[in-house]
């Protein structure tokens, strides 16, 4: 489950000319970029492809310099800041909502909220950025009456 959203500042553009409401954004402060070449990495080793002073999984990244000349070809990214729009209901799930496309649950159960769209909004990302999303299914009760959302308005 993601818990943040980062985009591309193209992405980011698209975003606000889409219509989709929820959405505002702030901008990604790239303070700590490294150089980490995972793509070739064996998956199937036994050892980890570099040797650890722990047996932390962060210290890949913590370890390492910021590198500037990667930060700056990245180029500006940005954070969805979403609301909360809906009620979660342990045991229920969602049991309330306004109708905005992109918001925040949170669930008093958990350490952190959810993210979901509207059916507009995944439909939007399905047409946009088809491999960086999935969805799951939502258990909604809304009016007294238990509803399985058919159409997997989902948590991104």
């Amino acid at each position: 489950m993601i818990w943040e959203v980062i985009i591309t500042d193209s992405l980011k553009q698209r975003l606000e000319s889409s219509g989709l409401t929820g959405i505002t954004f702030r901008p990604v402060i790239k303070h700590h970029i490294i150089e980490l070449s995972w793509e070739r990495w064996v998956l199937t080793a036994l050892e980890p492809p570099m040797s650890l002073e722990t047996s932390e999984p962060l210290d890949y990244f913590t370890n390492q310099p910021h590198v500037a000349q990667i930060a700056d070809k990245v180029g500006e990214l940005w954070e969805l800041s979403l609301k909360e729009h809906a009620l979660w209901v342990s045991g229920l799930g969602i049991t309330s909502w306004d109708g905005i496309d992109w918001f925040r649950v949170k669930d008093s159960k958990q350490p952190t909220d959810y993210i979901f769209v509207s059916a507009r909004a995944k439909t939007w990302l399905e047409q946009t950025v088809p491999a960086w999303v999935t969805f799951g299914d939502v258990r909604w009760k809304l009016r007294g009456e238990r509803i399985i959302d058919s159409i997997r308005n989902g948590a991104v």
